[in-house]
This record gives C-alpha cells, structure tokens and sequence, in this order.
C-alpha cells in the first residue's frame, strides 16, 4: 500500500506528464494552424525590410514570440475555469458561427480588395 506521501508524488508525476502532453498537444496544434501562420506571416511581411538589421529581425521575432506567449498563456489561464467552459459549450454553435461570418468577411473583403 503507498503511503500519503507516496500518492502525493503520484499525483505530481500524473499531472507533470498530462500538462507536458497537453503543452506539446497545444504548440503541434498552434503550429499546424493556417490562421497562426498567416498571422505570423503578415506581421512579418508589413515589419520587416531589406534594410532591416539581423539584430532587428531577431528582436522582432523575440518580441512576437512573447506576444504570441502572453496571449495563448493569458487565454488558457482565463479560459480555463469551470463556469467559462460550460459557458462556451452552451453557445459554441453561435460562437462558431460568428467566427465563421466574421472571418469569411474579412476572406470576401481580401478577395475584393484583390480585384481591384
């Protein structure tokens, strides 16, 4: 029989292997993600020149590093309480909905904007 101390040491080994998995389940997700890229890539496109230093660009890629972990650590934090996961299960079919007008605007608005 394991001792409560035992357990405890369990339970730490149980959890630092479910948050390790769920950490690269997240960054493998992130980074196959279309929209993570065209975000990257048209911040990158709008900031970065030919007369950009290396020094430049690396702290350009440090910074949008942060920001992009600041905002996935902030909306995992803020997301992840009970009452806010039952809420969003509540109305996921009019979240997703909603994302899709808005985003499938912005896709008509581009295409529009290429045409002329």
């Amino acid at each position: 029989s394991l001792s409560l101390k035992d357990k405890r040491c369990a339970d730490i080994v149980e959890k630092t292997v479910s948050e390790k998995k769920a950490f690269l389940q997240g960054l493998f997700t992130n980074l196959s993600n279309a929209k993570a890229v065209i975000y990257f890539s048209s911040v990158f496109s709008v900031m970065v020149s030919s007369e950009l230093s290396n020094p430049s660009i690396l702290l350009l890629l440090i910074l949008i590093s942060a920001e992009s972990f600041i905002w996935f650590a902030s909306a995992a934090l803020l997301l992840s309480g009970q009452k806010i996961k039952d809420g969003y299960h509540r109305g996921a079919k009019w979240i997703d909905r909603v994302s899709a007008g808005v985003f499938g605007s912005f896709g008509i608005a581009l295409i529009i904007s290429g045409l002329n």
